[in-house]
């Protein structure tokens, strides 16, 4: 039985240090940036990630340094 291709939202927020937190939306990934270091300055990259059936897969991705740009990625 093959399963249907579900969307979802990843966001990343990351602080001057370096430090990084994960959430399904933007406002969970920064409280827990804050909760767990917190920092002076903070960049939010959203990641929509199309899958389907349960398997390891694994994909580089560079983020451009201007933001608003939005890039694509195919993992094959």
């Amino acid at each position: 039985m093959t399963s249907r291709p579900v969307e979802i939202e990843v966001w990343i927020a990351m602080n001057e240090a370096g430090d990084y937190e994960v959430g399904c939306d933007e406002h969970s990934a920064i409280d827990r940036l804050e909760g767990d270091g917190g920092g002076v300055s903070r960049r939010l990259v959203q990641l929509r990630v199309t899958m389907s059936a349960p398997a390891v897969m694994s994909a580089d991705v560079t983020v451009p340094e201007e933001a608003g740009q939005t890039i694509t990625v195919k993992v094959d």
